[in-house]
């Protein structure tokens, strides 16, 4: 015969007297934080003053939230070392390993308007060396002719990993004139030989841009033509002004 209150209302076992979760199965009781409530149930498991939800080290106390590679785990639980994961290319498929060979990310994967002037970067997974870099289209909408201002030169990498264009003048840029998706990719070659590996002195990568608004294509034309019809009339009011003058005169 059993008795009319269950002992183990979440029946793990544990009853709910000494259960740190009495209403969450937790037959293991483990309690990270040592609060006296178990992990299961605990909005805040490592006790650091972050919620689970949004701890990027839910079961290790970091109330810094430090994450060096930007790779979403905490650099006090991150076991996978740094991979540095690029904030305008966020794939953490694509990390830069400054210890594997020469790799390189293309960035920003965004989403434009017709007309934008998008300035394109690429990252290195070097600090401190050079590179020479070209951009090209590789894919497009159909119809589009749209290519890359400026696509070629030479870049620094920095300690953040992004390789500065060395005249900020002539910093590759991107101005879609069709609405759909793009395709762009830079190949970039070491100027001296690597350190780590030094027959790899070669890498490319693709970024995606995608692209809404109306067909701009053609537009050149026709402001161009605007624009001189505007002078025209311009020329025609100061003509008519003029003449206007030099009755008044007589």
């Amino acid at each position: 015969m059993t008795s009319g209150c269950d002992d183990d209302a979440d029946k793990d076992g544990i009853p709910d007297a000494v259960d740190n979760c009495p209403l969450a199965a937790n037959p293991s009781q483990i309690d990270t934080d040592k609060d006296g409530i178990g992990d299961n149930c605990d909005s805040d498991a490592d006790g650091d003053g972050i919620p689970n939800g949004i701890d990027n080290c839910p079961l290790t106390a970091n109330p810094d939230q430090a994450d060096a590679d930007h790779d979403g785990m905490g650099d006090a639980c991150d076991t996978d070392g740094f991979c540095l994961v690029v904030a305008k290319n966020p794939d953490p498929a694509q990390c830069l390993n400054p210890k594997t060979v020469f790799e390189v990310v293309a960035a920003p994967r965004v989403k434009a308007n017709t007309g934008d002037k998008v300035l394109l970067s690429v990252y290195a997974n070097r600090q401190a060396v050079s590179l020479n870099y070209k951009w090209n289209v590789t894919s497009a909408p159909s119809g589009a002719s749209d290519t890359v201002n400026n696509p070629t030169g030479a870049a620094t990498c920095t300690s953040g990993y992004e390789c500065a264009a060395q005249n900020e003048d002539k910093r590759p840029i991107f101005v879609p004139r069709h609405p759909g998706q793009y395709s762009l990719t830079v190949s970039a070659d070491l100027q001296v030989p690597d350190t780590i590996e030094p027959q790899v002195m070669h890498a490319e990568s693709t970024v995606t841009i995608t692209v809404e608004g109306k067909d701009i294509s053609s537009d050149g034309g026709c402001q161009f033509a605007q624009g001189r019809a505007g002078v025209g009339m311009i020329l025609i009011g100061l003509g008519f002004g003029l003449s206007l003058l030099l009755r008044r005169r007589r």
